[in-house]
């Protein structure tokens, strides 16, 4: 993976790393004390894939497409073409600029900073991408990225311009030190923590409540219905990742995982009647993997080795979940 300039960091996580460093100091961490190289601290797939929990409603599904549980036996088989449109880092202490994941700004636009929680989502995203397009492969999912399914002047437009709606959350709808996404992609300055090429699509989440797990309209409908449409895609895909900082270590804590599409059952938009569905929601939690360190001029180490099977493990549970509820030939 090319390596991106630290620049710019020793100004904004100075504050951070004094604080993080004390605490280090004075309640030593289980992981500083005896360090693991990142895959080793995942393990493997199949430990990795019995630690995957469900996120997500999981009432029964009406056969008239009401209600927030897609009924999809209509489907008839997973989405064949699923577009991944957003894929980024959060840090779990703070989700304020000075974070050591958030060393730099950029324009919420499809190009991102070179340094901080760029660097991070791009080098997970790199590692894990063959695994995730080939495990959604057996599946029957093909898996687009944006410079597949950009491929029009009206597509660019409609995925620049998208926002997630979270309208009746309330202050769940937002997080601390993150500002609301803009209205155009020109406008307002943010943290920059998706990966190289895609969309800050930001899914709400405070103190570990996730509003899309239990089930959201306006979130399910603005992307399962209104951005799939747009980008002519069967479904599209957010995958997002939890870490902390400790001390000098950024150690990735959590993973998300979710498939959104339209409603299998054609009907009415009333309030019973959702056109968008979330396809299949998946968590990934306590992992405690350490992946990079930071020092005085910046990201000092980093390591994705092993993000493959993490991919891989959530590919193979979301497939096998799908062929499964919408009744799919294996």
């Amino acid at each position: 993976m090319e390596r991106r300039s630290p620049r710019a960091v020793p100004v904004l996580i100075r504050g951070v790393l004094v604080a993080t460093v004390a605490l280090w100091l004075s309640v030593p961490s289980p992981a500083a004390q005896k360090p693991k190289s990142f895959a080793d601290a995942l393990g493997t797939v199949d430990d990795l894939a019995k630690r995957i929990e469900p996120d997500m409603v999981q009432l029964r599904a009406s056969s008239l497409g009401i209600g927030n549980v897609p009924y999809l036996p209509a489907l008839g088989a997973p989405p064949k073409r699923v577009a991944l449109v957003s894929f980024y880092v959060r840090d779990l202490g703070t989700d304020e600029p000075g974070s050591p994941l958030y060393t730099g700004k950029t324009k919420a636009s499809t190009s991102v900073a070179k340094d901080g929680a760029g660097v991070v989502a791009t080098g997970l995203l790199d590692a894990g991408m063959q695994a995730l397009r080939g495990t959604l492969g057996e599946y029957g999912m093909q898996l687009l990225t944006p410079d597949q399914y950009l491929d029009s002047a009206k597509k660019r437009s409609a995925y620049t311009e998208f926002e997630v709606k979270a309208s009746g959350l309330g202050v769940l709808a937002k997080e601390p030190g993150v500002q609301d996404a803009p209205t155009t992609a020109q406008t307002t300055a943010r943290p920059s923590p998706v990966a190289e090429g895609y969309r800050l699509l930001r899914l709400p989440e405070v103190n570990g409540y996730r509003p899309v797990a239990h089930g959201s309209g306006p979130i399910n409908e603005s992307l399962g219905d209104k951005l799939a449409r747009a980008l002519e895609v069967d479904a599209v895909l957010i995958v997002y990742n939890n870490c902390d900082a400790s001390g000098k270590t950024i150690r990735l804590q959590e993973v998300n995982f979710y498939i959104f599409g339209p409603n299998p059952v054609k009907g009415q938009n009333t309030s019973s009647y959702w056109t968008g569905h979330l396809y299949v929601g998946l968590h990934l939690g306590k992992l405690e993997a350490p992946f990079l360190t930071v020092g005085k001029k910046g990201i000092k180490s980093e390591d994705y080795r092993g993000y493959e099977r993490v991919m891989t493990a959530m590919a193979q549970r979301a497939g096998t979940f799908l062929r499964e509820k919408t009744g799919a030939k294996q």
